[in-house]
């Protein structure tokens, strides 16, 4: 679908951001999150600059914060987008400051990808 509808999409930046969901009946990829004081599943998303989703990585249990195994799950998004022929290098990706950690920007900047990520002083990294 990506790859059909690909000159429709907005990509002069990206939004990076992740998402804890309830996982009421439980499922694979679960754990509990006492901030939501439920189990909960957590992904990561990537949208165009108008916010159409460009991909999403694999769910992860709910009690992992979003960076864990932040440069793996970035690398499936990134695989995502190749597939359907969406460059990623080049890319302005907008995250906020949860995705602060030095290993990230290192990966960003491996693959050619602009982060604008505010600093998290209170990150021990």
């Amino acid at each position: 679908m990506l790859r059909e509808n690909g000159a429709h999409l907005e990509c002069s930046s990206v939004q990076l951001d992740g998402s804890h969901t309830p996982a009421k009946n439980g499922g694979e990829a679960v754990g509990y999150q006492g901030r939501k004081k439920a189990r909960t599943t957590t992904a990561l998303f990537l949208a165009d600059n108008r916010g159409q989703p460009l991909a999403c990585a694999s769910p992860q249990a709910g009690n992992h914060h979003d960076t864990h195994l932040l440069n793996a799950l970035f690398g499936e998004i990134c695989a995502s987008l190749e597939a359907a022929n969406i460059p990623v290098a080049g890319l302005f990706l907008n995250a906020d400051k949860a995705f602060d950690p030095t290993a990230f920007r290192q990966e960003c900047a491996r693959r050619d990808i602009e982060a604008n990520i505010p600093r998290n002083r209170r990150a021990a990294d």
